[in-house]
C-alpha cells in the first residue's frame, strides 16, 4: 500500500479523536484546545495512553479505565469514519491541495451530521466556519473555475433555501441551507446537481423505511444533514459517471 495513504489514514483517525472533543464541547463552557480530555461520567482526566484513536475504545473494552462506566461508541465510529474520509481523500485527489481540502470539508461535515444526530439542529459556528473555509480554499485551488463554484453553492444551498421558505422551516432547517451550500461549493457545477438530488432521495427512501417499519413517525423530525454528507460522498466518488450516463441517455 502506497505509504501516503497510510500517513492520510493515521492522521485521519487522529483528527476524529480531535472532532470527538468538539462535538462534546460544543454549547459548553470549555475550549476546544486547551483542556485535557476527560470521562464524561466521573470527570476524571484520561491518560495518554488510553487516547489511542479506535485501538484505546477497543482494548478498555468500551469502559472508562477509571469509573468503568461505558464509553460511548461514538468516539470509535467517528474516529474510524474519520480515518476513511482521509483515506477516501488521498485516494480521490492524490497528493494534493484538494485532497487537502477534502479531508478538512469532511472532517468539518462529520461534526455537524454527528452533532445533529445528537441536538437535531446545526451548530451555527461550525457551519459557518466550514462554508467560509471551504469557499476560500476551493476557490485558491481552482480559481479557473470560479463560476462553477459559485453555481453549486447556489444550487446547494438555493433549493433548500426554497424548501424552507416554502414549509417555513417545518420540511429543514435554516442550518441545512449553510451545509448544502458548503457541499455545493465543494462539489461545483454541475455535479452539485447530482449531490443535492442523491441527499433527496436518499433522505426520502430512509424517510419512508423508518415510517413503514414504524420507528418513526412521519411527524417525528429527522436530521437532513447526513443525507446531505452522503449525497457529496456519492458525487464526489461517482458525480461524473452518473452525469455522463444521464447525459448519454438523454441524448440517444
Amino acid at each position: 500500500m502506497d505509504l501516503n495513504y497510510i500517513i492520510y489514514i493515521l492522521i485521519g483517525a487522529i483528527v476524529g479523536s480531535f472532532l470527538n472533543v468538539i462535538v462534546s464541547r460544543l454549547g459548553t463552557a470549555e475550549g476546544f484546545i486547551f483542556g485535557r480530555s476527560h470521562c464524561p461520567k466521573c470527570k476524571k482526566t484520561i491518560r495518554f495512553f488510553d487516547l489511542i484513536p479506535v485501538l484505546s475504545y477497543i482494548f478498555l473494552w468500551g469502559r472508562c479505565r477509571d469509573c468503568r462506566e461505558n464509553i460511548s461508541c461514538q468516539y470509535p465510529l467517528v474516529e474510524a469514519v474519520c480515518a476513511a474520509f482521509f483515506g477516501l481523500s488521498y485516494y480521490l485527489y492524490g497528493l494534493s491541495w484538494l485532497s487537502v481540502l477534502s479531508a478538512i470539508f469532511l472532517s468539518f461535515m462529520l461534526v455537524i451530521v454527528v452533532y445533529d444526530f445528537q441536538e437535531l439542529s446545526v451548530p451555527e459556528s461550525v457551519s459557518w466556519v466550514a462554508l467560509v473555509l471551504t469557499l476560500i480554499m476551493k476557490v485558491a485551488i481552482d480559481y479557473s473555475n470560479f463560476t462553477n463554484i459559485i453555481l453549486g453553492a447556489l444550487i446547494g444551498g438555493g433549493i433548500i433555501a426554497l424548501l424552507v421558505l416554502i414549509s417555513r422551516g417545518k420540511w429543514m432547517g435554516e442550518g441545512d441551507i449553510k451545509v448544502g451550500t458548503t457541499i455545493g461549493i465543494f462539489l461545483t457545477f454541475p455535479i452539485a446537481i447530482i449531490g443535492v438530488f442523491s441527499a433527496f432521495f436518499s433522505g426520502a427512501l430512509a424517510g419512508i423505511t423508518l415510517i413503514v417499519l414504524k420507528i418513526k413517525k412521519t411527524k417525528d423530525p429527522v436530521p437532513f444533514t447526513p443525507f446531505l454528507l452522503l449525497g457529496g460522498l456519492i458525487s464526489m466518488v461517482y458525480g461524473q459517471q452518473i452525469l455522463d450516463w444521464y447525459l448519454e441517455m438523454v441524448i440517444f
